[in-house]
């Protein structure tokens, strides 16, 4: 493949008085197929032509409480050209010659009492192949993600605990075709202290309520699962 430009043009304004800031941008994208798009012996195509895009986004943030809550809407519409997706029919990697996706993402931040602090995002997003009507495949439609965190003073104890709530998921396979993952919502925890000056403990316990759900047509998620490690500075 030749050279490419990616362009990208942004505008950014800020309310002197209110704070409010306001922002949209507009950008051109170029991506070259991968050496396991092209390679690989059992999907691979090396047919694959590069994938390229345009982009449209505007967004408005607003602090609030003296920098303690920080509240950002932002929406986006990208058409894509030749997206490199993966055929279930075909069983191949190939092309699609137009996509669009467009959407919403609202985000919170808070700086709370007692060292805690949240972080929460909310996506809705929608997808379509111009040749089949169809969405993508793997992508929900929305995602919600919130994170509760900790902090002891000095920051020498941290913990933290994750919710993650996800829409029905549109899949497929060869031995059943389309389908519909359900959706889930699940729940991460997760503490680290010092054992010495350079040496932290991390515990964390992922799926903690042993949600039931499949990443993929066939292959259900891991149920609950702790973890443990060591973190240490030389």
């Amino acid at each position: 493949f030749e050279h490419e430009w990616s362009q990208r043009l942004g505008l950014r304004y800020q309310s002197p008085i209110a704070g409010t800031v306001l922002t949209t941008s507009w950008s051109q994208g170029f991506k070259q197929p991968s050496l396991y798009a092209v390679g690989n012996p059992l999907v691979g195509n090396v047919d694959l032509n590069a994938e390229t895009s345009w982009t449209i986004d505007a967004g408005v943030s607003q602090s609030l409480s003296a920098g303690r809550l920080l509240l950002e809407l932002n929406g986006f519409h990208t058409r894509y050209r030749d997206l490199i997706d993966f055929d279930f029919e075909s069983f191949r990697l190939l092309n699609r010659s137009r996509v669009r996706a467009e959407g919403f993402e609202l985000t919170a931040a808070a700086i709370l009492p007692a060292g805690l602090s949240f972080h929460g995002t909310g996506s809705l997003t929608s997808t379509a192949v111009k040749s089949t009507g169809r969405p993508l495949l793997e992508r929900p439609g929305w995602i919600v993600d919130a994170t509760l965190g900790w902090k002891s003073p000095h920051h020498r104890r941290r913990g933290q605990m994750r919710l993650t709530v996800v829409d029905d998921i549109p899949s497929a396979s060869l031995a059943t075709g389309p389908r519909r993952l359900d959706g889930y919502a699940r729940v991460d925890v997760s503490t680290s202290m010092p054992l010495t000056a350079r040496l932290r403990l991390r515990l964390a316990v992922d799926n903690l309520f042993d949600a039931d759900y499949d990443d993929v047509v066939g292959i259900p998620a891991p149920g609950v699962l702790p973890r443990v490690g060591l973190q240490g500075e030389l």
